[in-house]
């Protein structure tokens, strides 16, 4: 049974899960909406959403186009319980299975009563009108589902899937570059076109006068039905549609690389291929060719996120999450929660190095909580120790593998929660992103006698892998805010991919009149041993 949810509510939900709290939201409204009003009326669904009250329609379609652009989110239609919906769906489903039926009926019991255009018009036998047919619609099969197929595997590693998918992973080697995906598509759009033209010869049916196998006339059905079933080939066109067409995409979008394992899959790119070396698609180019205008369009960075997830890690931290609360220049606590989302089975266990910190501990709580696929809360999940390195300069790292009984499961989230305090002066904190993830959020709150709040220094670096070098790209200054008597310095950012240091040190007097001095840290760029994102 669909469980039905309402558009608010899948919102809602659909906060809850990814950990979308206002800091996020702000973040997303920032770099989306330019018109103030519009971030204005975003806020307010967000506040009525998560204060219970009901918001607004237009409210409700505004952070709906946010988290679409942001964060992927999609709206399941399917489980909106409306009347007028419920209506369309069975008279979709109605429409389909009559279109089905007389589809089949009609091209079937038309080319065996030898009605085809093939058969009629150019006295082609029976039987080898079918033989075309079948033979047209496994080319035409094969031709849709390899493009979709292609184009799905584009830029992907298919190495490691060679012995589930021999043959799949040879077809998609042939593929690999843009100018052969180039040429395969230009080969193939001619076979498409010169298919769709056999089986027209073959389902439609211009001189049928009665219905297949009965002596009822044509003319007596409307005549909208005669001039588009029969005489134009609508029938035809619907049986191509779904055997030819729909078919092999769906299933090719589904796995890519079972449908090109499929026999044949590899012979029907390179008869393209091939097709297209001997010539007749060169006039397109030609006339291309004269629009010599190029944009790039970069590729999102949830679809980049996702594809990282689904063909490397099988998980992906959903959120993490730093927290300073600077009670007086001596007295401070500190939370950090990092939350996992399994999206593979068969994960058994999660290494964690994305904490370190600077600062004299007092006290430190570690706890890792599960909730299953199904929402419910369950034990403590367990880990094979926590482990604490301290070096020379202050910071320590925290590390941890996280494991459970039994295998993690497709939609289990793993939260893992650090609560520390301790005393001394902290000016500086350092945030690590080591697995793809969704959405990063650093905030330091300072207690209201801490005054003279100077801002956030964000430093942007870029990281590359080969050098593993740390280039300073940017840097941006971030005001605080005020939350009742508290100032708040936030930063947030989605789909994090750079390395940001951060200084909040000078924030008050009190913090300054510290005996202790604070080690200054050059931001030139630094050395690291993998991605992450430090904040100092």
């Amino acid at each position: 049974m669909t469980e039905r949810q309402d558009l608010p509510s899948q919102i809602t939900r659909f906060l809850e899960e990814n950990h979308i709290g206002r800091t996020e939201l702000s973040c997303m409204v920032n770099d989306l909406v330019a018109d103030p009003s519009e971030r204005a009326l975003t806020s307010r669904t967000f506040d009525a959403l998560t204060s219970g009250v009901e918001p607004t329609t237009a409210g409700l379609h505004a952070l709906t186009n946010v988290l679409q652009d942001a964060m992927g989110f999609e709206v399941d239609v399917s489980k909106i319980d409306r009347l007028d919906r419920k209506v369309l769906g069975v008279i979709a489903q109605g429409v389909g299975g009559v279109l089905c039926l007389s589809a089949i009926y009609i091209v079937l019991g038309g080319v065996a009563a030898g009605e085809a255009t093939l058969t009629a018009l150019y006295d082609a036998p029976v039987a080898l009108t079918y033989v075309l047919l079948v033979l047209a619609l496994l080319l035409l099969a094969s031709l849709e589902g390899t493009q979709i197929a292609i184009v799905a595997l584009t830029d992907k590693k298919v190495s490691a899937f060679r012995p589930a998918y021999p043959r799949g992973v040879e077809a998609a080697r042939l593929v690999q570059s843009r100018e052969a995906v180039q040429r395969y598509l230009a080969g193939r759009q001619f076979f498409v076109i010169f298919v769709v033209f056999v089986i027209a010869q073959v389902t439609s049916f211009p001189t049928m006068s009665t219905f297949p196998f009965t002596d009822i006339s044509i003319d007596s059905a409307p005549a909208f039905i005669t001039l588009l079933g029969f005489r134009l080939g609508l029938f035809g066109a619907l049986f191509v549609l779904w055997i030819g067409q729909l078919v092999p995409q769906f299933v090719a979008n589904k796995d890519p690389l079972y449908f090109l394992n499929l026999p044949g899959m590899k012979a029907v790119i390179q008869l393209c291929m091939a097709l297209e070396s001997v010539g007749p698609t060169r006039p397109a180019d030609w006339l291309s060719g004269l629009v010599r205008r190029e944009l790039s369009v970069p590729t999102a960075r949830v679809v980049k996120h996702r594809e990282l997830v689904q063909d490397v890690f099988g998980y992906e931290v959903i959120a993490q999450r730093y927290c300073w609360d600077l009670h007086s220049a001596q007295q401070w606590d500190f939370e950090y929660i990092n939350v996992y989302g399994i999206q593979t089975d068969g994960i058994t266990r999660l290494s964690e190095r994305a904490l370190r910190f600077f600062g004299q501990l007092e006290q430190a709580q570690f706890t890792n909580v599960l909730v299953n696929g199904d929402g419910q809360r369950s034990a403590l999940v367990g880990s094979l120790g926590m482990e604490a390195s301290r070096d020379e300069d202050g910071w320590t790292l925290f590390a941890q593998r996280i494991t459970s009984e039994d295998t993690f499961r497709t939609g289990d989230v793993v939260q893992s929660t650090y609560t520390l305090s301790g005393s001394g002066l902290v000016d500086r904190g350092y945030l690590m992103v080591t697995k793809p993830t969704k959405s990063v959020s650093f905030m330091v709150r300072l207690d209201p006698t801490m005054t003279d709040c100077p801002g956030l220094t964000v430093n942007i670096y870029q990281y590359d892998d080969l050098t593993e070098q740390a280039r300073h790209i940017d840097t941006r200054h971030i005001e605080p805010t005020l939350d009742g008597t508290q100032r708040i310095l936030t930063f947030t950012d989605l789909f994090p991919r750079l390395i940001r240091t951060m200084s909040w040190s000078g924030v008050s007097c009190p913090l300054r009149s510290s005996s202790r001095r604070p080690r200054s840290r050059s931001p030139e760029p630094v050395r690291l041993a993998r991605p992450r994102c430090l904040i100092v």
